[in-house]
């Protein structure tokens, strides 16, 4: 099916014009289907024509998940098609509005300088080398999903005390930790004075390890028969001459 554009607008009068028109859209519609075979799905039967055609079905296959779905142009001829720019919707789930947003102008702006001829299937392929030239063919890594925001935007916010998506909470500057350490230690310096002489006792005992160390008598075992030697160590033992005058 050829995509091909016959005569001008202003050659059209009437119910003729309105034929041609209507005519040209479903040859188009025709070729895209065929074209885009299995990546091409009818919204409408007839005028208005509405469908979407997938941008980057090839680089979605790359991508798992919810990101495997390709961008898509959902597309409306208006009835005096391809006179006037086509309506154009980006539908999208592996990139962020911002994107979409700008993919939409990028299009739109292509559309316009092509009035007068059918145009979709140019702007498809706008669409695809867009995504490739920005680098958005492959799944990233979004985050939430949210808005990113800009380095002075993030500072900005920062300096008024407010953490992204977090309620409550007050960034720790230089300034609010020396206030709160100063409070912490003023804490601490009430507690000490207001412990009682039991725990203080407590908390300053030296620990087995300590007492050990400082001296390791404490631990012998008093029992007798362990350090028999010691006990006896004044005693005076008999000697083998003792032995020989008792034979």
């Amino acid at each position: 099916v050829a995509l091909s554009r016959e005569g001008r607008v202003g050659g059209r009068e009437g119910g003729s014009a309105i034929m041609d028109y209507e005519e040209e859209q479903a040859n188009e519609v025709e070729a895209l289907d065929s074209i885009y075979f299995g990546h091409f799905e009818k919204l409408s039967e007839g005028p208005p024509w509405k469908f979407r055609v997938a941008v980057d079905p090839e680089a979605a296959e790359e991508r798992e998940g919810d990101s495997a779905e390709p961008v898509r142009l959902e597309v409306t001829f208006p009835p005096t098609y391809p006179d006037v720019v086509p309506d154009i919707v980006v539908k999208y789930s592996h990139i962020l509005p911002k994107h979409a947003e700008a993919l939409t102008r990028h299009v739109t702006a292509e559309a316009e300088n092509l009035l007068g001829q059918v145009m979709v299937f140019m702007l498809v392929t706008a669409a695809k080398e867009w995504l490739e030239t920005n680098d958005l063919s492959t799944a990233k890594d979004w985050g939430t999903g949210e808005e990113e925001e800009s380095l002075d935007e993030a500072a900005a916010r920062n300096r008024a005390g407010i953490l992204k998506g977090i309620v409550g909470v007050t960034p720790v500057t230089e300034e609010s930790f020396l206030k709160w350490r100063a409070g912490f230690e003023a804490k601490v310096a009430a507690a000490d004075v207001t412990m009682t002489a039991e725990r203080k006792e407590q908390l300053t005992r030296p620990t087995g390890r300590q007492l050990f160390e400082r001296d390791a008598s404490l631990y012998l075992d008093t029992d007798v028969g362990y350090n028999d030697a010691d006990l006896f160590a004044d005693e005076e033992l008999p000697s083998d001459d003792d032995d020989d005058d008792d034979d």
